[in-house]
């Protein structure tokens, strides 16, 4: 997504601070949950698909990992190669749309593991996107994914829209707006702004637990491991707010849909079977 407008050099500022929060979420959280899951990034190639300012990436690489970065907006790509160039960091990121499965960046693979960190809760075609990415996975390879599920409370990213006030509260720091009639929630939500465009194809996306694990039965991955948080680690980066764990919500549809703020998925290829022997 695009940032509002403002000068090159508060640009700038914002995009060192993001980069910092994405490798410090990367360094603290998502490393030490993959080797959990028995996956050490070391010697690994991976590819992040929505690598924004390239954090993530570059604590990959220094972590071992050899990284190959993607990203639709080219400004992003464009900060995202200088600060690897700045602070010495040999991953390159490329200017391309992963629904194009010859978008440059993937003849790089097979891949080890591909990384969709906040991204398929944007992806109108999400299983076709998956199909590409299995494409590009080696024997081996597993898929990453985090999102925020769309009826969690700020699943619809309302967070992004303009400052607007709904009484003496601004609307887009209220909770499960998401919930409300299409009418009100489309009212609240109208404009021309690129953050308010979003919000609204977010709605007709809606992604939920259930839609993501169907999507995932109808292709050929399987749920290798899998992770609710009621508090997921960027709050406690973001606000200072404990990592917590869905635990026994987590197993609760509908209810989990509400309060889960963060999924963590490890997929993996599920490869059938050979024949049986005639």
């Amino acid at each position: 997504m695009q940032l509002p407008a403002a000068a090159p050099a508060q640009h700038q500022a914002w995009d060192e601070q993001y980069r910092r929060y994405q490798a410090t979420l990367t360094s603290q959280y998502l490393i030490p949950t993959l080797r959990g899951w028995s996956f050490d990034p070391a010697g690994k190639r991976i590819l992040e698909i929505g690598c924004g300012d390239g954090g993530c990436g570059a604590e990959l690489q220094r972590a071992g990992a050899r990284v190959t970065a993607l990203d639709i907006d080219a400004r992003l790509v464009q900060i995202s190669n200088d600060l690897n160039r700045r602070e010495g960091v040999g991953v390159q990121a490329f200017v391309g749309d992963i629904n194009d499965a010859h978008c440059p960046g993937l003849e790089r693979g097979p891949f080890d593991l591909v990384l969709l960190r906040d991204v398929v809760e944007h992806l109108e075609n999400l299983e076709q996107v998956l199909r590409i990415v299995v494409a590009h996975l080696s024997p081996g390879g597993f898929v990453f994914v985090d999102f925020p599920p769309y009826y969690s409370p700020f699943g619809a990213h309302q967070q992004i829209l303009p400052r607007r006030k709904l009484g003496p509260v601004p609307y887009n720091k209220l909770p499960w707006i998401q919930l409300l009639p299409d009418a009100l929630f489309l009212r609240l939500v109208a404009g021309d702004g690129p953050a308010n465009r979003e919000v609204r194809r977010l709605r007709g996306i809606r992604l939920t637990l259930g839609k993501f694990e169907r999507a995932v039965r109808r292709i050929p991955l399987r749920i290798r491991r899998r992770e609710l948080h009621l508090l997921r680690p960027s709050f406690k980066l973001r606000y200072g707010l404990p990592v917590l764990g869905a635990s026994f919500v987590g197993q609760v549809p509908g209810l989990n849909e509400l309060l889960v703020t963060g999924a963590y998925f490890l997929l993996e290829r599920d490869i059938p079977p050979p024949p049986e022997p005639t």
